[in-house]
């Protein structure tokens, strides 16, 4: 799903804000994360999560289109860690599914099949 300022104001405004409190909220937010990330490169949002400046380095590449040989320069990337309760509330249907582990020795059902298909 992708939500746009638009949608973020409208969700305020359906929560009582008037529309322009809720256009200046939504700024405003955007611009303390933006001027977090510019000053101590980390902007930690309790119940939300953690967003940070991480470093690329430069590295080797090919245009897809011309097939040519090209270097795309080291920059800054922003990366997001979502907290961990909000992790929790999203992977909730799946925290009762157990790992099970399969033995080695025995073949793979895809291993199976090719057996049954080439014989």
């Amino acid at each position: 799903m992708k939500i746009s300022n638009k949608d973020l104001v409208c969700a305020l405004i359906e929560a009582g804000l008037k529309q322009n409190d809720a256009t200046l909220f939504v700024k405003a937010v955007f611009d303390t994360i933006k001027e977090g990330l510019e000053t101590s490169g980390r902007v930690k949002i309790n119940g939300l999560g953690t967003f940070r400046l991480i470093d690329v380095v430069e590295r080797d590449s090919v245009n897809v289109n011309t097939k040519k040989h090209i270097i795309i320069p080291a920059h800054k990337r922003i990366k997001f860690v979502a907290d961990k309760d909000l992790q929790a509330k999203v992977n909730a249907e799946y925290a009762d599914l157990q790992v099970e582990m399969l033995d080695p020795i025995e073949k793979t059902w895809i291993e199976k099949l090719k057996i049954k298909i080439f014989k």
